[in-house]
Parts: C-alpha cells; sequence; structure tokens
C-alpha cells in the first residue's frame, strides 16, 4: 500500500474519531412572558439570562419576551421589572344552551327596562344628575372581552369599532368579534346601554362609544 493511501486512510479514521465524541447540544427550551417594566429597565438584563424581547408596549409599559424557565424567577429581581406573568392563553366557558321549549329562530320579546344592582351600587343614578354620558364628543371605552352582539337593541347605537385578536389572527371585520359567549355583551351594557326602556340601562345612558378589542 502506497504512502499517499495509508495516510488518507489515517486522515480518515482522525476525522471520524474526532467527530464520534461530539454531542449535540438539544435547543434551550423557552417560555414566553410578559414583564411590567419601569423607566429603569434594560433589555441587557434579558440577554444575561438567556432570553430575548419579542415586543414592546407603545401604549402600556411592558415587555413580551422569551426566555429559559429556570431564568422567570431572577427576571424578576431584575432592576426596573415591576412583575412577570406568563404569556398563557385563555378559554371562555361555552355560551349556555337555549330553555328547553324555546324557539331559537323567533324573535324574543323584550323585558322592561330596569336599573342593575350595579349601576345602583355606584350611584351612577345620582350622577346622571350632573352626566349622563353625553360629552358633546366621543368617548371611547376599550373593553378586552369575548366581543360584542352587534344587533343588541342596547349597544349597536354604541358600537364605534371592533378588533379580534382569537388565536393570533387579527381581524377587523364585523363578525370575528361578534359575541358567541355573551360575557362581552353583559360587560358592554353594564357600561353603555342606553336609556331605551327595555332590559337595562348602563352608566353611560346617553349614546356614547364603546371599542370591543381582543374578542
Amino acid at each position: 500500500m502506497g504512502f499517499n493511501k495509508v495516510f488518507s486512510l489515517l486522515l480518515v479514521f482522525v476525522v471520524l474519531g474526532a467527530t464520534a465524541g461530539i454531542v449535540w447540544a438539544a435547543p434551550v427550551e423557552k417560555v414566553r412572558v410578559i414583564i411590567t417594566v419601569n423607566k429603569d429597565f434594560n433589555e441587557n438584563s434579558l440577554f444575561a439570562l438567556g432570553g430575548n424581547a419579542v415586543a414592546r408596549g407603545k401604549i402600556f409599559p411592558i415587555v413580551v419576551a422569551e426566555l429559559p424557565p429556570r431564568a422567570v424567577e431572577r427576571l424578576k429581581n431584575a432592576r426596573g421589572v415591576v412583575r412577570v406573568e406568563y404569556d398563557a392563553k385563555v378559554f371562555a366557558y361555552p355560551k349556555p344552551p337555549s330553555p328547553p321549549g324555546r324557539d331559537k329562530d323567533k324573535e324574543p320579546s323584550q323585558p322592561a327596562q330596569e336599573i342593575p344592582w350595579g349601576i345602583e351600587r355606584i350611584n351612577a343614578t345620582g350622577a346622571w344628575s350632573v352626566s349622563d354620558g353625553f360629552s358633546g364628543g366621543v368617548i371611547e371605552v376599550a373593553i378586552i372581552d369575548t366581543g360584542i352582539d352587534r344587533d343588541h337593541p342596547d349597544l349597536k347605537d354604541n358600537i364605534a369599532w371592533g378588533v379580534s385578536v382569537l388565536n393570533g389572527r387579527i381581524s377587523t371585520k364585523p363578525n370575528s368579534y361578534q359575541d358567541r359567549n355573551g360575557h362581552g355583551t353583559h360587560v358592554a351594557g353594564t357600561i353603555a346601554a342606553i336609556n331605551n326602556e327595555i332590559r337595562v340601562v348602563g352608566v353611560a345612558v346617553l349614546p356614547t362609544r364603546k371599542v370591543c378589542v381582543g374578542c
């Protein structure tokens, strides 16, 4: 066997022997958190813990970040960090079924208007002599909930706009934020159900503006 062949064979053995001992590191699993921060926060504290910023709040002082699970507790003690929460999914309970014998296709009769306990509790009725929600302009109230019933007679004149971010998909189509649960409509009614002699009346009894966000 010639010298060149022997040398090539030895070289192959050396290369194979060197790579055989290499252990490829598995990617580090990370969790996503929402960090409430103040002016003293520096994103370098994230990098030092093996994390990175995913998004930054434009209105609220928050940073969305991903970092190793073991680093979450240490992040809570970093300078400028007010609070750390896991960015977890939330689920709404399904809408309860219609009562037995109820015709789903028949337009339900509207009950007489009443003032809910909560409206009385905060003495909103006493405030109506000072202000009934009409400002001469537009008042927008943002609600993050399950959506809104766009055809509800107490609310349809009070909807300014809506957006759905369900499952990370952003949509401003009206059908996307239609309430299929009922809770968002209930909350909207507490805020802005108009004074029209049916169902309930809200804190702002004259048409104001209501924004449905996060449906």
